[in-house]
């Protein structure tokens, strides 16, 4: 097939833009004729997600400017175009029209007015409401996150165009049973939204399960160190695991963001070892994750699925989590790991406490998250997104 990916970034910031960078790499080899168009551009060029491409077509609308970019999508003639993230509604909407596409929907895209789907008053908690005007009074009430009314009425106006995108889309990837659960209730049929779950990419999981390792009290935060990712509520459970477990426990920290400061005074405040890595992936991360006990994901929206989760269990590492979005869908508690039982640091803390106080508990973990990760082998995602793109090729040119 001749695939046109459209990604809005190019630089590898998060999990939807690690999944392309690997994707790109497996359509190559498996024979398809790629280009990879962008929105913008990599501020990193060593984070550039099409670096190492080879002679694959890619050019960005900073580089093109629109006609030309529109032009070169145009000559390139594809059978069917995978959309990702694109963040201009204008630009989506002649994606749909001209070409046959498909979409991964990485996040809530044409859902939500905040596009983060929770409220905060009176209590943390995932949205369910169907995406809609009462959003805007939603918004106050229940805390959603927008402050100012001329900013949510920008991306209330987005999201609004966004949604009736989605409805000309071809086909509609997701990720999770919740993200699949929100479109459903947007009114997209059954049929049109397809749930694929995110592959290991590189990290397939070995052919043997892991050996028992001791216990080395470090545990692990992967991620942008934004307010939704709750590296605070990592910092506040780590203390008290602590004080409960009674021993030091190492808290490390891979990634970068604005809430890195404030999480780091935190950490100084209660006492907690934590160490801040900056930015880190490949052989670092895969190093990092054979040096610690377990995986913190403290997300506090509900993340449409949480792909270091499987990264970490391919490697026999079981994750801690809140029971919000996708995250379930891989943590299951009491077997790929522990799930907390509320959305507060204590309830954590407490998940966290059960993972590391028996080694072999542990180690029974360290089994499931490896069995889990093995369902979402890399060939088994190519080959299904490969009947889902052909699929919608066929449609084409009937």
């Amino acid at each position: 097939m001749r695939i046109a990916v459209v990604s809005s970034n190019r630089e590898v910031i998060g999990g939807a833009e690690t999944y392309l960078r690997w994707l790109l790499r497996a359509l190559i080899a498996r024979g398809h004729e790629l280009c990879v168009a962008f929105e913008h551009e990599a501020e990193h060029e060593e984070r550039a997600l099409d670096r190492g491409l080879g002679d694959a077509p890619r050019f960005s609308l900073p580089e093109l400017g629109l006609a030309r970019w529109q032009e070169r999508l145009v000559a390139f003639a594809p059978d069917v175009v995978y959309a990702h993230r694109v963040s201009q509604p204008a630009l989506e909407g002649w994606l749909v029209r001209r070409f046959k596409a498909v979409t991964y929907a990485h996040d809530f895209h044409g859902s939500c007015a905040t596009g983060t789907r929770r409220h905060t008053v009176p209590a943390l908690s995932s949205c369910e409401r169907t995406f809609g005007p009462a959003c805007l009074a939603i918004n106050y009430l229940r805390g959603c996150g927008m402050r100012r009314p001329d900013h949510l009425l920008s991306t209330f106006g987005r999201q609004r165009a966004r949604a009736e995108l989605m409805r000309e889309y071809s086909a509609v990837i997701v990720a999770s049973r919740h993200v699949r659960d929100v479109y459903l209730r947007q009114g997209l049929g059954a049929d049109h939204v397809r749930i694929l779950p995110y592959p290991t990419l590189e990290w397939s999981a070995a052919p043997e399960p892991p050996a028992s390792r001791e216990l080395r009290g470090q545990v692990l935060f992967v991620g942008r160190i934004t307010e939704l990712k709750g590296l605070d509520h990592a910092v506040r459970a780590v203390a008290l695991a602590e004080r409960w477990l009674g021993r030091e426990l190492g808290l490390l920290v891979a990634g970068e963001g604005p809430e890195l400061a404030p999480c780091l005074a935190l950490a100084r405040e209660l006492s907690v070892n934590v160490r801040a890595l900056g930015w880190v992936e490949d052989e670092a991360k895969r190093k990092l994750f054979g040096e610690v006990d377990a995986l913190l994901v403290p997300s506090l929206w509900p993340e449409p699925f949480g792909i270091v989760g499987i990264e970490a269990g391919a490697l026999g590492v079981p994750a801690i989590g809140y029971a919000l979005g996708g995250i379930p869908d891989w943590l299951v508690g009491g077997v790929s790991g522990e799930l907390a039982e509320g959305l507060d640091p204590a309830a954590l803390a407490l998940a966290l406490v059960r993972a590391l106080r028996d080694p072999a508990h542990h180690a029974a973990l360290g089994r499931g998250a490896w069995e889990v990760a093995r369902r979402h082998l890399p060939e088994d995602h190519i080959m299904e997104l490969e009947r889902i793109l052909a699929n919608e090729h066929r449609n084409r040119i009937r």
